[in-house]
């Protein structure tokens, strides 16, 4: 996600997207996903407001807790998740190319 940074800024949204992409089918409650972004409870609330508002995450109450997940079916995540894909194999490519010149 380094190339994704370096376009977008090393946001809160950045790092709950790059969550969900690696790990498409997976839950997470409120303060997980803090605690793996290392941002306090509101800053984290607010980042999946927003996500949840562009139809990207999903929030489901389960038992006396929400989870967050990657809403598959929604309106822009097929869309992302091809374009964070692009950039990663553009970003492959360019590693592959700086090991093969380190070698010559």
């Amino acid at each position: 996600m380094n190339t994704l940074g370096k376009i977008f800024g090393n946001s809160t949204h950045l790092k709950l997207l790059n969550i969900f992409y690696n790990d498409r089918k997976s839950f997470y409650n409120l303060s997980e996903l803090a605690r793996m972004i290392s941002k306090s409870a509101v800053t984290t609330r607010k980042g999946i407001s927003d996500l949840v508002d562009a139809d990207i995450l999903g929030i489901e109450k389960m038992s006396e807790v929400c989870v967050v997940y990657l809403k598959m079916d929604g309106k822009y995540t097929e869309g992302l998740i091809s374009m964070i894909d692009k950039i990663q194999t553009l970003d492959e490519g360019d590693v592959v190319k700086e090991l093969i010149a380190r070698r010559q």
